[in-house]
Parts: structure tokens; C-alpha cells; sequence
């Protein structure tokens, strides 16, 4: 029997296997010394649809004053965003809705980040249909925005 994770199992089940107390140490002189150790809970690298479904989970699992790395190129929600914004998309709104919704901590900045924004504009939708990407690029950078603002993360 196969299974298919999608980006929110995917982010719940990296979330349940983090390595807890990860010592980082920063570099930041030109002799490449080591200068500053800092102690997280986790690392996540990326922030497309699972990398922050990772750290979504990571907030509601350990905790908002947890201490999580999170590590991106750009922090715009990965190819969604990048690539793939005005592809139509196979997959109803709901189930986009069901992402944007599923975490306690998404959940909770979904109501600090002002109205109109990539939720509520999704909320707006007809749940059945089919959406553009954009939609759901709209709402990765919501996500990660309210993540990143719950505290804990340092990017």
C-alpha cells in the first residue's frame, strides 16, 4: 500500500522527528572563527508548503517560546510562489483551506495579520473549485509571515 503525504502530513511527521536541542554556531569574522553559539529546538530548512508546515507543527508541538532556526534563500513560499503562481491548480480550495487552517499557530497569527489577506481571500472562494496557485502562494506567505511573528523563529 503506498501512501501520498501532502505538504501539512509531511510538515506534521518532519515535526514529530526533529532533533531537539540543536547548537548552532555563527560565523562573523572574515578568520572564520566561530564567535557565537546559539542553542534551538529545531532547524527547519525551507520555506515552501512544508517547510512551514514543519515549523507550524514545531509551534504547536514544543511550544510559541521555543527557539527554531528556520533557514530560506528568500522566505516567499518556495516554487508556489517562485514558479508556479498563475498555473491553474488541480486541487479544490478547501483543501488549501484545510492547510491554511491547520495548525493551532496558523490558526492564531491568522488573526494578528490583517484583513484582506491570503486566507481570508481563499476563505472568499468557492470551496469545491479549483483554484490559480496564487491563491495558495498568497497563503504560504501568510503562513509563514504569522509563524515567523508567533515568536521563537529566527530566520
Amino acid at each position: 500500500m503506498s501512501v501520498k503525504l501532502d505538504a501539512f502530513n509531511k510538515g506534521r511527521m518532519l515535526a514529530r522527528s526533529a532533533v531537539p536541542f540543536v547548537t548552532r554556531t555563527l560565523v562573523t569574522d572574515s578568520k572564520q572563527q566561530p564567535t557565537e553559539t546559539q542553542q534551538f529546538s529545531a532547524i527547519v530548512v525551507g520555506a515552501g508548503a512544508a517547510g512551514i508546515a514543519t515549523t507550524g507543527s514545531l509551534l504547536d508541538i514544543l511550544g510559541h517560546g521555543s527557539r527554531i532556526a528556520w533557514v530560506d534563500p528568500d522566505f516567499r513560499g518556495g516554487r508556489i510562489n517562485a514558479c508556479y503562481r498563475e498555473v491553474p491548480s488541480n486541487t479544490i480550495a478547501q483543501t488549501f483551506l484545510d492547510y491554511g487552517k491547520g495548525f493551532e499557530s496558523f490558526r492564531r497569527a491568522a488573526q494578528a495579520i490583517p484583513k484582506p489577506n491570503g486566507l481570508t481571500k481563499m476563505e472568499a472562494l468557492e470551496a469545491k473549485s479549483t483554484c490559480s496557485l496564487h491563491h495558495a502562494g498568497d497563503m504560504l506567505r501568510r503562513s509563514r509571515m504569522g509563524c515567523a511573528a508567533m515568536g521563537g523563529c529566527r530566520v
